[in-house]
């Protein structure tokens, strides 16, 4: 479950950058570069995470989780503080690197622990968890950043990282306690 759960904050974090780069772009006058910040973003994500899918199989899943929440978060920061376009393609840049990390980190992590589950029930799970997160991310972000506040709408990234980053934490205890070693409940 928590899993899911992270996987809807990623996909939170991706919809919130759509609207929050909408926001920027209408701000700069700039609109007819917003493809362009979207593919920028988005394809350095894909370029890293092969890389990530191809090498990182001996890495423990919540290991990866942990250190690209960290990732994620500094790279979420830097984008409430650009004001130039240039700089923005950047800090795009920077935050799709580590938006892929997380993405491949977390694919292995799915395909690490969900083995037993069936395909069907497992897509139906991932692609509602991903359309839930989009939705809200793409609405919270767009609210936030509407007229010339676009930079409140960073704020959504920030925030879901932070909680993608506390999930892992979860996840650590989850998997230290049934596969590591048998952890005292919390409770006594």
């Amino acid at each position: 479950m928590v899993l899911i759960l992270g996987l809807m904050v990623i996909s939170g974090c991706i919809g919130s950058i759509g609207s929050a780069l909408l926001g920027f772009a209408l701000n700069h006058n700039a609109l007819s570069l917003y493809p362009l910040m979207i593919t920028i973003c988005l394809g350095t994500a894909v370029i890293t995470m092969l890389p990530v899918l191809l090498g990182a199989d001996k890495i423990v899943p919540w290991h990866g989780w942990l250190s690209s929440g960290v990732v994620l978060t500094l790279a979420a920061l830097l984008l409430p503080t650009v004001d130039r376009i240039s700089m923005m393609m950047v800090g795009l840049a920077i935050y799709g690197v580590a938006l892929g990390i997380v993405v491949g980190g977390h694919k292995l992590a799915l395909a690490h622990v969900l083995v037993r589950t069936p395909d069907t029930q497992m897509s139906f799970y991932i692609s509602g968890a991903m359309a839930l997160g989009l939705t809200f991310g793409a609405t919270w972000g767009g609210y936030l950043g509407s007229g010339p506040y676009y930079r409140n709408a960073f704020i959504v990234p920030i925030v879901a990282a932070c909680l993608y980053f506390c999930m892992g934490h979860l996840y650590g205890y989850l998997w230290r306690r049934r596969y590591e070693e048998q952890l005292a409940p919390l409770d006594g």
